[in-house]
């Protein structure tokens, strides 16, 4: 077990003084968006009292570090990242790929020549898992249809009613044609004028969905003239709660508002942008992994133990649970490469079988964090509440493919998604997982007690 410092990230949408106040660290004025723990190419964690990354730990010995489950499945690379981030302002309107076009596109981006795509950095898929640690506002899935339409109605401007007639089709390729539309063909002259007409009816108490133009209106003022405002009006709303976590597959387009969150993701950091950024846009490409299927989706909590609360994802990269020893130890029994990462201060971490070449404990202050290797088995936890990142090795679960969260609280398995009705290729909801914003009110939050749904 070694401690980590994440490599930070001063993206310009990032708060100055969010995480610096999670992590117990003096605000700078430059903003600090992301701290990323984890190994990544991009932005790999340090081995406290070492000096060596993350990445360079675990290439010198990957048998120790994750284990032969974990390389069998995923090679020698940590199948993870997590991050930590605050965003004061708009991050990007946003899409990440399946693990087919990853290595698609990354493979067309090394050939390079004329068209090629800059946007992979790599050959994975990037499926994310949110975990707001404050109030999170943020932009998630098409609307469906015959909404979308209510809301472009009574703006006049001749490429917003080229999308409502795309919408007049009914189902997901209509919806699919609509955001193409309004992202590929509206002129900054046009994005203002569209923009002038929603502050018009905003004013005269006509909207026909006064958040959405409220959302629209603030990205103007941040990205005036920018496609995506306009754009964002076809994206559903979600206000989550501490705790209310969000899991967004891949295809799935997503722009986050405001707020602090942990988020887990596969290890990869291929983002293709549809606007409301400073860095390279790429519409035809986000176009073409944009799957209008799929829906972001709420996990349904799972006790694997006492104090141990997963928080399962349909893909096998990564696991988040939440570690709460209320007052007494906590026995996290998973395997394979782990991070712990402290929510409170004074969280207590021991391994059962420690690495002799690091500590035997250690004691994290808020937003501290440590890298258990494979071999150093379960995990005893004190002091304070954590969250547990480490590969879904299903059959090491207690009680794995389990329905029922913490509290006795069970997921809604009727719940059906945010988008359109499902056609060929898409992927539902597994048994573990719910659509976000379509299960019943009061769906329980991973310390059992009700809260209300995403909207």
């Amino acid at each position: 077990m070694f401690g980590l410092t994440g490599a930070h990230r001063d993206y310009t949408w990032g708060s100055a003084t969010a995480i610096p106040q999670f992590l117990g660290i003096p605000p700078t004025s430059e903003p600090l968006a992301e701290v990323w723990f984890g190994a990544h190419a991009s932005g790999p964690a340090v081995m406290d009292g070492t000096g060596v990354d993350l990445g360079a730990f675990i290439a010198a010995d990957p048998g120790a570090a994750l284990g032969s489950r974990v390389r069998q499945r995923f090679g020698d690379d940590l199948p993870f990242l997590l991050k930590v981030l605050a965003p004061a302002s708009p991050l990007s309107m946003q899409v990440h790929p399946s693990l087919s076009q990853a290595r698609e596109g990354y493979a067309r981006a090394r050939r390079g020549g004329p068209g090629a795509p800059v946007d992979y950095v790599d050959d994975n898929h990037k499926p994310e898992l949110l975990y707001p640690l404050t109030e999170f506002l943020a932009l998630c899935g098409l609307r469906r249809s015959g909404q979308a339409r209510d809301i472009l109605a009574g703006l006049t401007h001749p490429v917003v009613g080229a999308a409502r007639r795309a919408l007049a089709r009914e189902g997901p390729e209509g919806l699919r044609e609509a955001f193409g539309i309004l992202v590929q063909n509206l002129t900054s002259r046009a994005v203002e004028a569209v923009t002038e007409e929603v502050a018009a009816r905003r004013r005269r108490g006509a909207s026909p969905d006064a958040q959405a133009d409220d959302i629209a209106l603030d990205l103007a003022r941040s990205f005036p003239g920018d496609p995506g405002v306009v754009a964002s009006l076809l994206l559903v709303p979600h206000i989550l709660e501490p705790g209310e976590a969000m899991f967004i597959p891949p295809g799935v387009v997503h722009l986050y508002l405001s707020g602090m969150g942990v988020e887990i993701m596969a290890n990869s950091d291929n983002v293709l942008r549809a606007g409301l950024t400073s860095k390279n846009v790429d519409v035809p490409e986000l176009l073409r992994v944009l799957d209008v299927h799929r829906s972001p989706q709420s996990p349904r909590p799972r006790l694997d133990g006492p104090g141990v609360t997963a928080l399962p994802a349909p893909v096998e990269d990564f696991e988040l649970a939440v570690v709460d020893p209320d007052g007494g130890e906590v026995r996290v029994a998973t395997g394979g490469p782990r991070i712990l990462l402290a929510l409170e201060h004074g969280v207590r971490v021991r391994p059962e079988h420690p690495d002799p070449r690091g500590p035997r404990e250690a004691t994290l202050s808020r937003g501290g964090a440590v890298f258990v290797s494979d071999g150093e088995g379960a995990l005893r936890v004190s002091g304070g509440k954590a969250l547990h990142a480490g590969a879904c090795l299903a059959h090491d679960r207690p009680g794995a493919g389990a329905a029922t969260g913490a509290g006795g609280a069970t997921g809604v398995g009727e719940a059906t998604g945010t988008g359109e009705a499902a056609g060929p290729g898409a992927s539902p909801a597994p048994p573990d997982v719910t659509p976000v914003g379509r299960s019943r009110p009061g769906r329980a939050a991973p310390d059992g007690t009700p809260r209300p749904r995403a909207r």
